[in-house]
C-alpha cells in the first residue's frame, strides 16, 4: 500500500499535490485502462494516510467501470488482492 501524498513524491515527471484534481485524473485513468486490460483496479492499493481506506475518487472510478458491491470494505479487500495477484506476474515485481 502507498498513500496519496507518499505516491505524489514518488512522482517525478511533474508537479502533482496528493489530493488534488490531477491526482484524481490520473489515478482514474490507470483503474480504466488496468480494467481494460483485465486486470484489477490497482489504484486499490493507495490509500488516505488517515485512515489506511482509498479516497473517493477510486469508488467514483470503480462504479465508473461496472464494479458493483453490497459491502465496501469486502470489495476494496478483494480488489487489494487481486492487484497483488497481478503483480506477481509483472516482470518488475519483486
Amino acid at each position: 500500500m502507498i498513500s496519496y501524498s507518499e505516491l505524489a513524491k514518488q512522482i517525478s515527471s511533474i508537479a502533482i499535490e496528493p489530493h488534488s484534481y490531477a491526482m484524481n485524473g490520473l489515478l482514474d485513468q490507470i483503474s480504466k485502462e488496468e480494467d481494460a486490460a483485465g486486470r484489477s483496479i490497482l489504484t486499490a492499493l493507495v490509500v488516505q494516510k488517515e485512515d489506511g481506506a482509498p479516497a473517493e475518487g477510486f469508488w467514483e472510478s470503480a462504479r465508473d467501470i461496472g464494479r458493483q458491491w453490497t459491502d465496501k470494505d469486502a470489495m476494496w479487500t478483494a480488489e487489494v488482492s487481486r492487484a497483488l495477484q497481478d503483480c506477481k506476474k509483472h516482470p518488475l515485481c519483486p
